[in-house]
This record gives structure tokens, sequence and C-alpha cells, in this order.
């Protein structure tokens, strides 16, 4: 079966060693997430893909190695089937940065970012990125990246900028949708369907 991943929430912890001590040590059930309004989605797509749902770091402690490490303990439970990922905000930009780094161990048809956020941290990355971004885009069939123009939490400056650095992309703006925390997402939804007819 077709495998989706969908981004998640985590924990929060006091210091950065207890946080990757944790990350390293965690053996708890990764394939069933309690359902949420982050999930919904699954259960649109249900009989047509196998969701894994990764319980990514809280942004209090996101840095990119702890997203790393965390993002990788899910690989285990990949099928060898076709894979889409959807990822969102600053969990977005980790991807973005992941797979244009390192090579992912399944075929990628569909990669959608939503509403992807540009914090400090990843402006070094991305001003120097450019060559790499050749290698996230040789991953995947298709690239879909969010944006709205009302967005109250990541600047539309965003999608101007990865509009020029990621020209192949399929890049779909809304007026009014904010930052995407609604249970329904119809036009993505549409989007998944495209691939699985």
């Amino acid at each position: 079966m077709k495998q989706l991943f969908l981004i998640g929430g985590w924990e929060v912890f006091d210091t950065k060693d207890e946080y990757y001590n944790f990350l390293k040590n965690c053996d708890r059930d990764l394939q069933n997430p309690k359902k949420n309004r982050k999930n919904r989605l699954c259960d649109s797509v249900s009989l047509e893909f196998k969701c894994i749902v990764p319980q990514m770091p809280n942004w209090m402690n996101a840095d990119y190695m702890s997203r790393k490490i965390r993002f990788e303990k899910y690989f285990k439970y990949l099928n060898g089937e076709e894979v889409v990922l959807i990822w969102r905000s600053l969990w977005a930009m980790f991807l973005l940065r992941y797979l244009s780094e390192t090579d992912f161990p399944s075929h990628l048809v569909q990669i959608h970012l939503i509403a992807p956020e540009r914090k400090e941290e990843w402006l070094n990355w991305f001003s120097t990125a450019k060559n790499n971004l050749q290698k996230f885009e040789s991953q995947c069939d298709t690239i879909y990246i969010y944006h709205s123009k009302d967005d109250d939490i990541v600047s539309f400056e965003n999608w101007e900028r990865l509009s020029k650095a990621i020209p192949w992309a399929i890049f779909e703006v809304f007026e009014t949708r904010k930052h995407f925390i609604t249970p329904a997402f119809p036009e993505l939804l549409d989007n998944i369907w495209i691939y699985s007819r």
C-alpha cells in the first residue's frame, strides 16, 4: 500500500541533553499516534494510503539535529511503496534541508510543503543551499508549496523567496486561509488524489 507521511507535534523538555537522550532511547509505538486535528487527513485517504504521522519535536526544542534523529526513526516503517510527504511551517523547512543533503530511502511521488517558515536558523543554510536544492528536486516527482496571503504566522515574503529558489515546484496561493490551521484542506486532498488515480 502507498504511504503518506503527515507531520504532528511533540513534547517539550527542560534541557537539550534531556531532550536528545529521550530521542535516542524512545521506543513508543511510532505507528499509532493519537488522533488530532493535524492527522484527520489520514481518515480521508485511508483506503489508498497507509498513514505514518511522525510526532516531531516541539518548536521550543526543534533544532535540525533533533528533527533529523526523530524523522529517521520512522524509516523502519517504510514498506518499499511510493511515498507522499506532507509537512508544514517550520517542519517544511526541515524537510527541504534534509532532502537537499540526504537521500530518502523510498521513492517520493509528492511533497506538500504548507506555509513553510524560514526563521533565522535557516537563513544561513538557505543562502548557501542553491546547488543542493537540485538534489531536493531530483528526489521527488512533484512538489507542491501552499501559502496564504493573510498568513498571520509566516510572512508571504517566504513564498516569494521560495518561488524564486524552487521554480520547478507547483505554488498554490490562497487569499484567506491564514496558517492553514483548519481540519479541512480540500485542495490538498485533490492534489493527492491526482497522484493516486
